[in-house]
């Protein structure tokens, strides 16, 4: 027994003395500051690059989006978040009888370089409420995330379902990523290697001595990772093999339909040039169809509704693979025909009104809504944003659940109480032009269609009184300002974060950038007459940063000008300086 007792001792002592030594190897890694190879890396080089507090890990998906993103801490940008992690309009909070329709995928769906009323989501809402869906009836939520192939899109769905409880779901996968390169191993290896849910996992995402134990280890670089998946020899292979896209939207559908919720299916579309050198996009859209239709499942070919109303490429990608702003109203148009019939039978089902009846939260005497909107100040506000919008409301009060507040498709951040029956917060950069105002609490949704209206700076020509003429842009105190000056307009626009720039290749930019005084004016001198008329865009910064830094800027939209016979043309263009596109 002593014997048996002393080996017991001694084994536990050992046993001890190996953690300890691993426990010291593990602190040395760390004060050395040698760190694993980050997830974000293995799987997209881009969203590891752009993770900048957007993204954060997720336990089984690798990584999500991060809530209270923020472009900077003096301006939130585009894509700011809130509570909710995602872009556009939140689930929460939400009165019983809202419907919603859960619109997941990646990058597409989340709307990359687009504005929040631009987005999918936001432009299915729109089609929706012209059918009488309005948006005080039904929530579009947006579940996309950049860099999601199909294998990362079925649990976040899964987790939609049984979080959101969706009326009607969109699924938009495959659009890029299934076909991008694996820069180490493929998607279902990768997350099954650090899936949370295991130990193993679990051990991986934590510890940099057991990753770097048990990690493949590949020192094959990124460049030529993708070279050779540009050759069509991806040195790994795809992320997700090309028989699985089939197989995992079915799985989406199944899911769908054991927990009785409809389902409407896109399959994405592609540029010519896209389609041409990566055919695997094509074949992978196919692929979704194949799904929809051995569902039985009511599906959207992107493709097709392109083509059929012969539009052109070059005005409905923003890039390779990302619709524009009019591809995605055509989109929201088509999905919202199809989803359509699933909210009519939905609504019955659940005992709610039809489609154009009053809206939710009406009180049981039909006479006073539960929740209504009094007024919103300012009633304009600028397209960069970080404006601060006033709503007074019938059917809130100091003390109760804070609404949520959106507006163009985007939430209004940092809500708070402003007064008794006020609530304020402040407005992100959206899409100029007017927005729909959607107030949703806890016991009802109010909407005041187009009751806000973005602004773009100002592009004008003046002449005061005895002084030479100058062409002045109006935008917000402090913001940076580069004007840029063409004969013409291209045939098509060049696509940027930025924006769509539209001139052709005689622009140049007038001498020196400006930052826009206290009046919020920037002012260029005149020095020449001009032989007549000319174009005039301007990309304007938030306050701190220049034009050409960062993706905080954006064009504003082309300005036919022409000044005044006895005035001067704008000073020579600067040759060095052609503009940031």
């Amino acid at each position: 027994m002593a014997d048996s007792a002393s080996l017991a001792q001694r084994a536990l002592l050992s046993l001890v003395v190996v953690l300890g030594l691993l426990g010291v190897v593990e602190l040395v890694l760390r004060a050395r500051q040698v760190s694993s190879v980050s997830p974000f890396a293995r799987i997209a080089p881009a969203i590891a690059e752009d993770r900048a507090g957007r993204y954060e890990a997720h336990p089984q998906r690798l990584y999500t989006l991060a809530p209270h993103f923020r472009h900077s801490p003096s301006h939130l940008g585009r894509d700011a978040t809130g509570d909710w992690p995602f872009r556009g309009r939140p689930p929460e909070p939400a009165p019983p009888g809202l419907l919603r329709v859960a619109v997941v995928g990646d990058s597409v769906v989340y709307g990359s370089s687009l504005d929040a009323a631009d987005m999918p989501g936001s432009q299915i809402a729109v089609a929706l409420a012209k059918l009488g869906w309005t948006p005080d009836r039904v929530a579009v939520c947006s579940l996309g995330v950049p860099g999601y192939s199909t294998l990362q899109i079925l649990p976040l769905l899964a987790e939609a379902l049984d979080t959101l409880h969706p009326d009607a779901v969109v699924l938009w996968p495959a659009a890029w990523n299934d076909q991008a390169p694996a820069m180490s191993v493929s998607d279902m290896e990768l997350l099954t290697a650090h899936d949370e849910g295991t130990l193993t996992g679990w051990l991986r995402n934590h510890s940099r001595l057991f990753d770097a134990l048990t990690r493949d280890h590949d020192d094959l670089p990124a460049a030529e990772v993708i070279e050779g998946w540009k050759r069509g020899r991806p040195p790994h292979g795809t992320r997700v093999s090309p028989d699985f896209v089939s197989r995992m939207v079915g799985s989406m559908l199944h899911w769908c339909a054991r927990v009785g919720v409809p389902a409407v299916v896109l399959a994405s579309a592609h540029p010519p040039q896209t389609a041409a050198e990566h055919p695997r996009t094509r074949s992978d859209a196919a692929a979704v169809i194949d799904a929809a239709l051995v569902n039985s499942v009511p599906f959207v070919d992107a493709q097709a509704v392109l083509d059929d109303v012969d539009a052109d490429p070059a005005r409905c990608f923003v890039d390779y693979v990302h619709p524009s702003p009019e591809a995605n109203a055509l989109f929201g148009a088509a999905l919202a025909d199809e989803l359509r019939p699933l909210l009519d039978a939905r609504a019955a089902a659940r005992g709610l009104p039809p489609a154009g009846a009053p809206p939710v939260g009406t009180a049981a005497d039909g006479a006073v809504p539960a929740l209504s909107i009094l007024d919103a100040q300012p009633p304009e506000v600028p397209v960069l944003g970080d404006a601060t919008l006033r709503v007074m409301l019938a059917g809130w009060t100091r003390g109760d659940t804070l609404p949520a507040v959106i507006v163009g498709g985007a939430p209004l951040i940092d809500v708070r109480a402003a007064g008794e029956h006020e609530i304020e917060g402040t407005l992100m950069a959206n899409a100029p032009g007017r927005h729909d105002l959607v107030v949703q609490s806890a016991t009802g949704c109010a909407w005041l269609p187009d009751a806000i209206e973005y602004v773009e700076p100002t592009i004008a020509i003046e002449a005061p009184p005895g002084e030479a003429a100058r062409l002045v842009v109006e935008a917000r105190p402090g913001d940076g300002v580069r004007v840029l000056v063409a004969a013409g307009r291209a045939p098509e626009p060049s696509w940027s974060p930025r924006g769509a720039y539209w001139l052709d290749d005689t622009a140049r930019a007038l001498p020196g950038d400006r930052v826009a005084d206290a009046q919020g004016l920037a002012l260029w001198t005149f020095d020449q007459a001009p032989p007549g008329t000319f174009l005039v865009q301007a990309l304007v910064a938030p306050a701190g940063e220049a034009p050409d830094e960062g993706l905080g800027s954006r064009w504003t939209s082309v300005v036919e000008l022409s000044a005044p016979t006895s005035s001067a043309a704008p000073a020579a263009p600067d040759p060095s300086s052609p503009g940031a596109r």
